[in-house]
């Protein structure tokens, strides 16, 4: 089913709350006395309002379903909770954006003022990591500039 319409018809904010990653349950040991292990804290519990959260920036607010695609493969490789991830256009940007992730993906094609960097290099702002990328439509019709871009993000996660 095509959802591309939801931007149209919900206009407001929607939280989605993160679920505990096990359930508390009653556990015998070999003695047959019962405890009950500590509930494991969801991500989204220990998380501080700036812990491993990624605020992506768009050059347009109006998605085609095949680069929500692109930003949600993206978000699940770096193994950040989707519900940790949130979204402006650049014409939204403002500097305080920066109190609210340690994360930034910017997809544009021109330059903005506060990138520091060169496309598809990590690097730092106030202690903030961010890469500039063109746009999704470009990296979806580039697979070499979608390889670029993964091969920072890599360097930015950790997951090299």
């Amino acid at each position: 089913m095509d959802y591309s319409f939801l931007p149209f018809l919900i206009q407001e904010t929607l939280y989605i709350v993160d679920k505990p990653t096990t359930e508390t349950s009653t556990v015998a040991d070999k003695q047959g006395h019962t405890t009950t292990p500590q509930r494991q804290v969801s991500t989204a519990e220990t998380a501080s309002s700036t812990d491993k959260v990624l605020f992506v920036i768009l050059e347009n607010e109006f998605l085609h379903p095949d680069e929500r695609k692109l930003i949600l493969d993206l978000v699940t490789a770096t193994h950040i909770p989707y519900e940790q991830v949130s979204r402006q256009t650049l014409a939204q940007y403002k500097p305080q954006v920066l109190n609210y992730a340690h994360y930034f993906l910017i997809f544009t094609r021109q330059k903005p003022a506060f990138i520091l960097g060169e496309k598809y290099s990590l690097f730092e702002k106030d202690q903030k990591k961010m890469i500039w990328s063109d746009t999704l439509a470009d990296l979806l019709a580039d697979k070499q500039k979608k390889l670029q871009l993964w091969t920072a993000m890599k360097k930015m996660f950790g997951l090299v």
